[in-house]
């Protein structure tokens, strides 16, 4: 554990980090938009 809080102290630590997140957030935004499209076709496709 402690040589991860070291390597994450470095510049390269940091630009992983920063890759990772910038990842996460481009694939949250992706399920976040696919997953309301999908609620919304199927609340205006029931009877009610």
């Amino acid at each position: 554990m402690i040589e991860l809080i070291n390597f994450m102290k470095t510049q390269a630590g940091r630009a992983l980090n920063g890759a990772i997140f910038e990842g996460f957030g481009a694939m949250y935004g992706d399920i976040s938009y696919t997953l309301g499209r999908a609620v919304a076709l199927n609340m205006v496709a029931s009877d009610l």
